[in-house]
């Protein structure tokens, strides 16, 4: 088991670089999610897991996959202080000890969508979506243990994350 487990979302956006270089001036092995699904495609049993009938939606995880997760997290990733990419590991991970969380994503994705499907229902996405996620971060940690970050320079967001990270990790 890890001895310390950072979440770092910034939906709909991948691995970006101020996340790899707060992961590692805080003392964590960033796991990307392009390698965790690549060992998940080499795990026994997987695929006959994810085709399972009762996983309906592919865009949320599926608590009957964590062991999986778990267990290459585990055989994988040897390192016991890690940055976990993506919200579904607030699903899938044993334990959550800090969540980072970057709405500059969801704003770019706003901004995009606002002239096709309207300011107003993209807006009720926005909130919604930010929403839920800020939600599914409650259930596993204190709220005091997520950090919300918005319209900071790449800088800035290393610099709050590095000192989030180390207030926690200690």
């Amino acid at each position: 088991m890890k001895s310390f487990v950072a979440v770092f979302d910034n939906a709909p956006l991948g691995v970006v670089p101020w996340m790899q270089e707060a992961a590692k001036a805080g003392g964590l092995t960033l796991v990307n999610q392009d390698d965790v699904g690549r060992w998940l495609g080499e795990e026994p049993g997987f695929g006959k897991a994810l085709m399972d009938p009762k996983i309906k939606n592919f865009s949320n995880p599926d608590p009957s996959l964590s062991p999986y997760y778990r267990k290459v997290l585990e055989t994988k990733v040897p390192d016991a202080k890690v940055a976990l990419h993506g919200w579904g590991w607030l699903v899938y991970s044993e334990r959550v000890d800090v969540v980072i969380l970057d709405s500059d994503g969801l704003q770019q994705a706003r901004e995009a969508g606002a002239d096709r499907v309207g300011k107003k229902r993209i807006d009720d996405e926005f909130i919604k979506v930010k929403t839920y996620l800020l939600n599914e971060a409650k259930k596993r940690t204190s709220p005091d243990r997520i950090l919300q970050l918005q319209a900071l320079s790449e800088k800035e967001k290393v610099e709050q994350s590095v000192r989030f990270i180390q207030r926690w990790a200690r």
